[in-house]
């Protein structure tokens, strides 16, 4: 008994064999391709896109976790980025351009103090807006009085 094969069989095996190989090709080209991209997103190193904007908290990072490379301390748990400025008009809205350790810079209003109105301040403190910081305000009286 002999199994009888189409005449064709050799031309259709060929042609589905390199239709096959050229599949694989263009997966692992593919592969590759996604590879390399994966690689270079892994490799960059401290780019501008990865630095915070002004009012994100860089307490780990500091300075180079900041866009504009400063951040401002208030103390051991709190810091923010900031950025420079020579006025008022160079900080964004919720911001004081005010002197610091680090020049003029934006300060938060709130943030350690920092304020331009009474409601600025945490309950129970005011306002001095010729400093833009928050106090206490004291009443003094005279003994017996």
């Amino acid at each position: 008994m002999h199994l009888r094969l189409p005449d064709d069989w050799r031309k259709r095996s060929l042609s589905s064999l390199k239709r096959a190989g050229m599949a694989r090709s263009a997966r692992a080209l593919a592969a590759l391709a996604l590879l390399a991209m994966i690689a270079a997103a892994c490799s960059s190193t401290g780019s501008q896109s990865d630095k915070a904007g002004i009012g994100a908290d860089c307490l780990s990072a500091r300075d180079d976790g900041c866009v504009s490379d400063l951040c401002l301390v208030l103390d051991s748990s709190t810091a923010y980025c900031t950025q420079p400025c020579q006025a008022q008009a160079d900080c964004p809205t919720g911001y004081l351009c005010l002197s610091s350790s680090l020049g003029s810079v934006c300060q938060a209003r709130g943030a350690g103090g920092v304020c331009s109105v009474e409601a600025d301040c945490p309950a129970g403190l005011q306002c001095d807006t010729s400093s833009a910081r928050c106090y206490i305000a004291v009443t003094r009286s005279a003994c017996g009085a």
